[in-house]
């Protein structure tokens, strides 16, 4: 497969991954009666889903500042974790996870679809966990910046 498929599937992929991520945050708000308590982060999931298609849009038409974005948003996706107070789990697209669960002492795994938590003094947590998907994605783009004159080459 071509490089510059490649990059197309992986615009497409965000593009997709981001739009049901704003999808799914805008079924969850409008089903809810608890909007005030849940605004700040409905916003912070927004603007993150709309990151994810800004990202793919660009790969999509070629700009300059597309990969570094893309690899901006995959590594927000790859690390998945909760401690003391704070949760921070994001992906856009498909993620499949592995990680540990310190407060509970278990190994975890996950495969799903679009997701934004974040918990900011809410409960404990004690848990990581790897986004495989993110991470696979993310050591392609970084091969593609190494090899930027391939790149060019590939969308001409």
């Amino acid at each position: 497969m071509q490089i510059a498929d490649r990059l197309r599937y992986i615009g497409l992929y965000q593009i997709i991954g981001g739009i049901v991520g704003l999808l799914t945050g805008y079924t969850l708000m409008t089903g809810t009666d608890r909007f005030k308590n849940i605004a700040i982060v409905a916003v912070a999931g927004a603007v993150f889903f709309s990151f994810s298609i800004t990202c793919g849009w660009l790969i999509l038409i070629h700009r300059r500042k597309a990969l570094l974005l893309s690899t901006i948003n995959q590594g927000l996706q790859i690390f998945m974790i909760g401690f003391s107070s704070f949760l921070f789990k994001y992906c856009s697209g498909i993620y499949i996870t592995l990680g540990v669960d310190v407060l509970n002492n278990k190994v975890e795994s996950g495969i799903g679809l679009s997701l934004f938590h974040l918990f900011i003094n809410s409960g404990e947590h004690g848990e990581v966990s790897v986004n495989i998907i993110a991470a696979l994605l993310l050591a392609f783009l970084l091969r593609l910046q190494e090899d930027k004159p391939t790149i060019s080459d590939a969308r001409e």
